[in-house]
């Protein structure tokens, strides 16, 4: 009787390490899939493996190896903790959900008037478009962080914006010819306001003119 419980006692040591290894690896990993298969050593242990981590053995130090990696479509590898930064980045962007404007196609240009576009191309219009998205993009990326993080001169635009916002309306999306200007590295010339009146036609901006100054609102 008392050979049978040792013998029962040390198959039971054995298998419960086994299982101590299993147990790590299902907490450390739900979501993945567990294959069982029992080995050919004598003792029939259980050995386990996992997908992404191609093998889990007695030596597995939870210090070392908890760090996933994968692999992304440049070839480039990204932990688990770079991922979460990168989606926490675009999550940013999302939220702030800002409505820039579309490329202008050749075939929408041929729908311009001719005394509105005169000799402007598809080309010119769209250089006008990314010094606007540029500017929208700058403003409201300042407009998110507390006020109080700001440096001394956005501190001042800032302020000149909420103002500003009072006159177009809460919620509404805008930027000037100073936004423009200031952050699309695009000058406001003649030009520039010649392209405004067809991107206005090609329903990309809208007008609003309201206590002397002209804002632009995208569509």
């Amino acid at each position: 009787m008392i050979e049978e419980r040792c013998n029962h006692m040390i198959v039971y040591i054995q298998l419960n390490s086994g299982c101590t290894n299993e147990l790590q690896a299902q907490q450390f990993n739900q979501n993945n899939e567990i294959k069982e298969y029992k080995g050919n050593n004598s003792n029939n242990m259980t050995n386990i493996t996992m997908s992404p981590v191609p093998m889990w053995n007695d030596a597995y130090s939870l210090s070392e190896n908890t760090i996933h990696h994968t692999t992304m479509s440049n070839g480039t590898m990204m932990s688990n903790s770079m991922m979460g930064q990168s989606l926490k980045s675009q999550s940013a962007k999302q939220v702030l959900d800002i409505p820039l404007l579309k490329s202008v196609s050749n075939t929408e240009m041929d729908t311009v008037p001719k005394y509105m576009k005169g000799r402007l191309t598809s080309l010119n219009v769209n250089v006008v478009i990314d010094g606007i998205n540029i500017a929208l993009e700058n403003k409201y990326e300042i407009l998110r962080k507390p006020r109080n993080l700001l440096k001394k001169k956005d501190q001042d635009m800032y302020n000149t914006w909420k103002i500003q916002q009072n006159n177009v309306g809460q919620g509404q999306y805008f930027v000037t010819a100073d936004d423009i200007s200031r952050f699309g590295e695009t000058k406001v010339d003649k030009t520039t306001l010649n392209i405004i009146p067809i991107l206005r036609h090609l329903k990309r901006l809208k007008e609003s003119r309201t206590g002397g100054f002209v804002y632009y609102l995208p569509y």
